[in-house]
């Protein structure tokens, strides 16, 4: 007759927790977006279950409890943050997800440009004269602006925003007094995010979460 083996109640915890760890997957910090009320910003995506995600930041992460995660094959997922650390954070899905949604991407910085919507004031230099135009989106290689100034394709010119230094790009398209560049050279990934966070500071008090579902797990 067998015998029945008793186990300690550490043990019989630690196969409960065993059993009900989800799968977690790990991206390698790739980059992704995040939208909140403040604006759009850059964050590193670290590793991911189907009902959680840990992400990390150049800088400390936003206040806001809930934002929009938007990945680099622009997928997006409603998130609600559960815990928080000096660059990194934690966030639980609205419901959950599909892993394969996030297996896109090299893990490297340069898998799909991440661009960021952001509004601010910007200059196009060109020889001795300076135009004033309207920033409506960046990224790593390059910018988009809406002016009503006329501005010569394929010259190569500056362009400067806050307090940065000033970037050389050569304008590409132009459509309806939009305006799109590319960088000569890229934006780092560090003045990428430190460019956002300038332009959109992160002033929203902080507030904890509460534990009521909100939205779907996925946008269209």
């Amino acid at each position: 007759m067998a015998t029945k083996q008793s186990l300690s109640p550490s043990e019989m915890g630690r196969r409960t927790r065993a059993r009900v760890q989800p799968e977690r997957v790990n991206l390698g910090d790739r980059p992704a977006k995040i939208v909140g009320q403040s604006g759009e910003y850059l964050c590193l995506m670290d590793d991911c279950s189907a009902m959680d995600i840990g992400l990390g930041f150049l800088h400390a992460p936003p206040p806001e409890p809930r934002l929009l995660l938007q990945l680099e094959n622009l997928l997006t997922f409603p998130i609600e943050r559960v815990w928080t650390g000096k660059r990194r954070a934690g966030y639980r899905f609205a419901g959950e997800v599909q892993l394969d949604d996030f297996a896109a991407g090299t893990g490297t910085f340069d898998a799909r440009p991440i661009r960021l919507k952001i509004a601010a004031r910007a200059v196009i230099v060109d020889g001795s004269e300076s135009k004033d135009v309207q920033l409506i989106n960046l990224s790593r290689g390059g910018a988009q602006f809406e002016s009503s100034a006329n501005h010569q394709m394929h010259r190569l010119v500056g362009f400067s925003f806050g307090d940065f230094p000033q970037a050389l790009g050569s304008i590409l398209w132009e459509k309806d007094n939009r305006f799109g560049m590319k960088f000569q050279h890229p934006l780092s990934i560090e003045e990428l995010a430190g460019a956002a966070l300038a332009l959109q500071p992160l002033d929203a008090p902080f507030q904890t979460p509460n534990t009521s579902s909100f939205g779907k797990a996925r946008a269209a």
